[in-house]
């Protein structure tokens, strides 16, 4: 966490981390809490950002990106014509991350559907 930091380099963890045991949850928002204090003190900013996938899936993201504008609609939030490209970027758990230069899998896999749609 802490050479990470002093390398500048950002890590983020994407996916549904609700469904990931207490203990990893926990280090997860330990490593949030730690980044914001540091955070401030990089002037220029991140050099770097480490993607963590945990229980992922970009259909699912997808799947509740569109049922957040769908609820915002409803509740007169948001009209039919203001979904765009952008607004549904926004609604991504990852929208507001860079895209992606490098992706390395683990356990043996090889494809790379329903991973990063966006």
């Amino acid at each position: 966490q802490q050479s990470f930091a002093k390398q500048r380099i950002r890590v983020v963890a994407v996916g549904e981390v609700e469904r990931l045991p207490a203990s990893l949850q926990e280090l997860i928002a330990d490593i949030d809490r730690a980044q914001a204090a540091v955070e401030v003190e990089l002037d220029g900013g991140w050099t770097m950002t480490l993607v963590l996938a945990l229980s992922y899936g970009g259909r699912a993201e997808i799947v509740r990106a569109a049922q957040a504008l769908v609820k915002a609609a409803c509740e007169g939030e948001l009209k039919a014509h203001e979904v765009t490209e952008e607004s549904l970027r926004g609604a991504l758990g990852s929208g507001h991350l860079p895209d992606a230069d490098l992706v390395i899998r683990t356990g043996g896999e090889h494809r790379h559907s329903n991973l990063l749609l966006w």
